[in-house]
């Protein structure tokens, strides 16, 4: 594939660093899928597991968002998505009840979920769409894999709208 780069970008600024620039003009004509963009050091939590302990892992491992899992045969597969807000937010008014609290108590069920196979193109407009900022990225086997967050995308679509035309 060859890129065919215009002098002006579509806002009619002067094209600087264009031989840099090797992504085709429009969303869809180029196959990015979520696997390659995604992390794949995935910090989760057993959807069992105490919230307290859960905000001991967050603090640990300095993260705001854990996804939790049911382990079948090895696999781990997300459940639910437990972020430090929904902690503050639900577990704190849950606290005059009898039995601890759990992440599955708190943790938002059926989260949306990406596979690696899935279009990034597609699938970074629908977060934004679901004002999602972070999904699980799981593989045919629905073992999670890796998370994607809108952030990580950036600077991947971010050529995308810099009006490059591909030339076959």
């Amino acid at each position: 594939m060859r890129v065919q780069v215009p002098e002006r970008m579509p806002d009619g600024r002067a094209q600087k660093h264009a031989a840099a620039v090797l992504m085709p003009a429009r969303i869809g004509e180029y196959d990015m899928k979520v696997g390659p963009h995604c992390k794949r050091s995935v910090i989760s939590i057993r959807a069992t597991a105490d919230v307290a302990e859960a905000a001991r892992r967050m603090l640990d491992e300095h993260v705001r968002f854990l996804i939790a899992c049911d382990e079948d045969d090895g696999i781990r597969r997300p459940v639910g998505v437990l972020t430090d807000r929904d902690i503050v937010r639900r577990a704190t008014a849950r606290t005059g009840n009898a039995r601890p609290v759990t992440v599955e108590d708190v943790m938002t069920r059926e989260p949306m979920v990406a596979n690696e196979a899935d279009d990034l193109n597609k699938l970074i407009p629908a977060m934004k769409r679901a004002g999602i900022r972070r999904v699980p990225v799981v593989d045919h086997r629905g073992a999670l894999t890796g998370i994607i967050a809108v952030g990580d995308a950036v600077g991947v679509s971010r050529p995308l709208d810099r009006g490059l035309a591909v030339v076959e």
